[in-house]
């Protein structure tokens, strides 16, 4: 496996989370006035992850269209306002996604942290995905500032086969315990360590267990099955080689499988004859094993 290297710069993110698409403002709400004294448990299921709400918080959880092309998959706030999200601010004919048009949806004093998945999928090429983050928690990302003093900037990383950025807004004027419940809420969050049934990490860690001859990284990421019956699949053609990704759900486990075919060309998945093919299949289980079940085919090049 590999291990995390914040690399955030690749051509296919233009913007990363700042994604300017105009101006706008919006007319920020008041606090309540009581806070409570207890923290909770939030947990998502969909997205695979938890974390310890402070005192007086609440989360809301998505998918939640914010701006193209950010999804907002959960987000928390300090001053208890259930489902809220800072979305795109519209004025006129232009709308705003950014710092300030999250900051202006904040009341005084208030505090909001959201996880953002750039939807489209991975990377135009599959392997200009990654590296993996492999944490479970937020060490890389976030290393207990004091979120008065790091500004907005967003965290990106890539993990189970997304790309997504951890943004952090603290207005100017919260007092030492929100800021003290923000570095609080980060160091609580958690990520499985086997999301069950997610279609991105099974396919991303049954890559890595492909022989480096066939080039692992450059076959294709889903992340998600399509809605139509049967398996979903993807393929990819470089050179003299085409890769295909199909993958399946079956319970609680994913199945994972790659086709690589080779020759001259004009060449395709459906036309290579069988003696210049060969397969891998794997399943993802709920125990986070990724286990080779099956693989067959011709003798690769070279072997």
């Amino acid at each position: 496996m590999r291990m995390i290297a914040q690399r955030v710069g690749l051509g296919w993110i233009a913007l990363s989370v700042l994604w300017i698409l105009g101006s706008g403002c919006s007319r920020p709400i008041p606090l309540p006035t009581s806070t409570p004294t207890a923290t909770s448990i939030f947990r998502s299921v969909q997205f695979h992850l938890e974390v310890t709400l402070p005192p007086g918080w609440s989360a809301a959880e998505g998918p939640e269209y914010l701006a193209r092309p950010f999804t907002g998959l959960v987000a928390f706030n300090s001053w208890r306002q259930e489902g809220f999200w800072a979305p795109e601010v519209t004025a006129g004919n232009s709308s705003t996604y950014s710092p300030e048009s999250v900051l202006s949806q904040i009341p005084s004093g208030g505090a909001y942290i959201v996880l953002v998945h750039l939807s489209g999928g991975p990377p135009v090429q599959p392997e200009q995905y990654g590296p993996e983050y492999e944490h479970d928690d937020l060490s890389d990302l976030w290393k207990d500032r004091d979120c008065r003093e790091s500004g907005t900037r967003p965290a990106g990383f890539f993990k189970w086969g997304r790309y997504l950025t951890l943004e952090v807004y603290c207005k100017p004027d919260i007092s030492d315990a929100t800021a003290e419940a923000v570095t609080s809420l980060l160091a609580s969050w958690r990520f499985d360590r086997a999301p069950v049934g997610d279609v991105g990490w099974a396919v991303v860690e049954a890559r890595t267990l492909l022989p480096p001859s066939v080039e692992p990284s450059k076959f294709p990421i889903l992340t998600a099955r399509s809605r139509s019956e049967g398996p979903t699949q993807s393929t990819e053609q470089s050179g003299t080689a085409v890769r295909t990704t199909e993958v399946q759900i079956q319970g609680e486990t994913v199945v994972v499988k790659f086709n690589y075919c080779w020759g001259e060309l004009p060449l395709s998945a459906d036309t290579t004859p069988a003696e210049q093919c060969h397969s891998w299949r794997y399943e993802a289980r709920s125990s986070g094993a990724v286990v080779l079940v099956e693989e067959g085919g011709a003798a690769l090049p070279g072997d």
